[in-house]
């Protein structure tokens, strides 16, 4: 029941965005970027994934052309939508979640790990 509530004011917040087209076009759907998450600010964020996306990046490795992968999830709650880009230790959310899931993720800090030049990023998720 939750969900179908939510799904619903997600259909309705798209539709009322004003647009400022030229006469002519046709609106084909909602191009803005939601802000990322800043987990140094942020330590929760709870609500329905949007939108799920995979984008590729092309960047040089030991002289050669390669092609990164990096996924993002856009979550909206009743305060907006912020986006959240795959870090390792949400590779399981990444994996399970859909569009229309409910997510819940905690940022719960970060640990040093021997041999990685920066600390990793630690969370508790869940998944309705």
């Amino acid at each position: 029941m939750k969900k179908t509530k939510t799904k619903a004011v997600k259909k309705q917040a798209i539709k009322t965005q004003s647009k400022n087209l030229p006469a002519g076009y046709t609106d084909v759907g909602d191009a803005s970027m939601a802000p990322a998450v800043d987990w140094k600010k942020t330590k929760v964020v709870e609500g329905v994934v949007v939108l799920m996306k995979t984008i590729e990046k092309t960047v040089k490795e030991k002289g050669k052309n390669v092609v990164k992968k990096m996924r993002l999830m856009v979550i909206e709650n009743d305060k907006g939508r912020l986006a959240v880009w795959e870090k390792k230790a949400l590779e399981g959310l990444f994996n399970e979640a859909a569009e229309g899931s409910e997510v819940y993720i905690r940022h719960t800090g970060r640990i040093k790990i021997k041999g990685r030049p920066e600390p990793m990023h630690t969370f508790d998720v869940g998944m309705k």
